[in-house]
């Protein structure tokens, strides 16, 4: 029997915001922002969803030691699913653990999990994703990442990379 593979290739959907810095961390007090965002349908056919969905994150994070920190996000976004074409609310929850490993690069793995609300046929997603990040300026950053679904409705692999530019 020949074995066959059933894989999609292509981009998703851009995901743009602005990150507003709210506090520094204070003793246990994480340092927080705030991420209004959107994804905007620039996407490969197979992964747009054709529309403008906006959405919020809020950030916090605590430095551990010199070298290490940790944190998580908490998002909501708007979604459409992806066999009625209903919108719907996707909450999204992340932890991460991240490293210095020069002045200038960093590494971290992270857990996410995407949690939709209101959807007929999107089911819970969980990810396990690492990567490396490059301070390439004081404002400019580049990060690539690599990962893998941790449940059968997640993507088996995925990989990205993005680049954030801090305006003062």
């Amino acid at each position: 029997t020949p074995m066959t593979s059933n894989s999609t290739a292509g981009m998703a959907d851009m995901l743009l915001g602005v990150k507003i810095g709210l506090t520094g961390q204070d003793g246990y007090l994480p340092e927080m922002a705030i991420i209004p965002q959107m994804l905007v349908p620039t996407g490969s056919n197979a992964f747009t969803d054709e529309e403008v969905l906006p959405g919020v994150n809020w950030l916090y994070s605590w430095e551990v030691c010199d070298d290490v920190t940790t944190g998580g996000s908490t998002q909501f976004l708007s979604g459409v699913d992806g066999q009625t074409d209903d919108m719907y609310t996707l909450w999204a929850q992340s932890w991460t653990v991240g490293v210095s490993l020069t002045e200038s690069v960093g590494s971290y793995i992270e857990w996410f999990g995407l949690f939709p609300s209101g959807a007929e046929t999107e089911r819970v997603q969980h990810f396990l994703n690492g990567g490396l990040t490059w301070l390439i300026t004081d404002d400019v950053q580049w990060d690539i990442r690599v990962g893998t679904g941790l449940n059968h409705a997640a993507d088996d692999l995925f990989a990205g990379t993005g680049l954030s530019i801090r305006f003062r």
